[in-house]
């Protein structure tokens, strides 16, 4: 049966000599595999369709009884400027990309989390101001989405546990962040993509996160597997 729906690329890997099978989020049906035949010929211009974080119009066949499906048409919902030609905002889009597909796992509509992929896309392509610390928000609003966000309880807890997800008085195991990198992940979660700029983090503290909010993210999915373009991160940031 064919279905219209908005979805969201976020891997792609080579079929066969020509075709390519894409992971996209849809905001009809959740995260779903669609197999194109045929679109890595020299002829065939819609390849560039299919790169992560591209926003598209798909016309589906949908089979409930089968994990790869067909897009009889797809088109571009918007016209995306710098998320694939700037290279700390490819960067950005590639890292967040792997994480939501590694995250989800079920097809499941859930309106929410499109729309927040979306807008966070959206943002993220026109914003013409620094978005160094836009993967640290986008990684705590996701969190929140998915079920396990963090409460900013921290005035009167100084240290982060990454296991329990909470702020607690005294650190009594080694999963927990140190005062210094609690304090700056407290102020993270106050803020969001207009006023992120606005925290004072230097390089290092951003990758101490980064890494930190992935053994969160490990700690709260069974079975995530690493984030291999996070060292594309590193490389960017230094």
């Amino acid at each position: 049966m064919l279905h219209n729906t908005s979805a969201i690329v976020l891997s792609r890997m080579n079929y066969s000599e020509s075709g390519l099978i894409v992971r996209v989020y849809t905001e009809k049906f959740g995260l779903i595999s669609i197999l194109q035949k045929g679109i890595r010929s020299k002829k065939n211009k819609k390849t560039s369709l299919y790169q992560p974080f591209m926003i598209l119009d798909l016309v589906v066949n949908l089979n409930e009884k089968k994990d790869l499906h067909f897009a009889k048409e797809a088109s571009r919902k918007y016209n995306l400027r710098e998320v694939h030609t700037h290279v700390i905002k490819t960067s950005l889009a590639f890292f967040i990309a792997e994480l939501v597909y590694k995250t989800i796992n079920n097809r499941e509509e859930n309106i929410e989390l499109y729309q927040f992929l979306e807008k966070s896309i959206q943002f993220l392509d026109t914003s013409q101001e620094s978005v160094v610390n836009f993967h640290l928000i986008f990684m705590l609003k996701y969190a929140s989405i998915l079920g396990f966000g963090i409460v900013n309880d921290s005035n009167n807890h100084l240290y982060f546990d990454l296991e329990k997800g909470v702020f607690e008085k005294t650190p009594t195991h080694s999963k927990f962040l140190n005062e210094e990198m609690s304090k700056i992940l407290a102020q993270l979660i106050k803020a969001n993509y207009l006023n992120m700029n606005e925290l004072d983090i230097t390089n290092l503290q951003r990758k101490q996160m980064v890494e930190s909010l992935l053994d969160f993210f490990y700690f709260h999915n069974e079975g995530l597997r690493e984030i291999k373009s996070k060292k594309v991160l590193e490389t960017i940031f230094g």
